[in-house]
């Protein structure tokens, strides 16, 4: 299950022509949230169900409001691009030394940069998305598949580190 996953998030991040080809970026994007959606099925079995509904509630909460926020500032996020991947590259490492450190208080600040990690991107991407006065960097209007996919994993990480936080 995680390989085709990376092996379909690969194939939609780096075939350009790929992802622009009907009906072959709607079978991608679709197999890709077929398998997104079995993953966070396996993931939420290890919650109570109380503590999924509220994550739920909470990203769906969080990601109205950071999408309002987006479409009204006048703040640019899309030049917040490098610091964001140096984050999330940081994040990384440092899920990674978690697999080897049992502290409960270090497992709640993960749960929380990644919180603001992903709030960031979402924030980053719906301007990405729909342009207007954020002119640093565009999405071309044929990327309508990659702006969703980055929409879907920005909304679906959230989710996963606010049930952290619940959880």
């Amino acid at each position: 299950l995680r390989p085709a996953f990376f092996v379909v998030l690969i194939v939609l991040a780096c075939c350009g022509k790929l992802r622009r080809k009907v009906p072959a970026n709607y079978i991608l994007l679709g197999f890709f949230t077929v398998l997104q959606g079995l993953l966070l099925g396996a993931v939420s079995v290890f919650y109570n169900a109380e503590e999924v509904l509220w994550a739920t509630a909470a990203t769906a909460l969080v990601t109205l409001s950071l999408t309002l926020f987006a479409l009204q500032t006048k703040w640019d996020f899309t030049m917040l691009n490098g610091m964001l991947f140096v984050l999330l590259f940081v994040l990384i490492i440092y899920g990674i030394l978690l697999l080897f450190i049992r502290s409960y208080w270090l497992h709640l600040l993960y749960a929380g940069l990644g919180t603001i990690v992903f709030s960031l991107y979402l924030v980053m991407d719906v301007q990405l998305m729909v342009g207007g006065r954020h002119h640093h960097s565009d999405l071309d209007p044929e990327e309508y598949v990659f702006a969703a996919l980055n929409i879907y994993l920005d909304i679906i990480n959230l989710f996963l580190f606010i049930l952290q936080l619940i959880g």
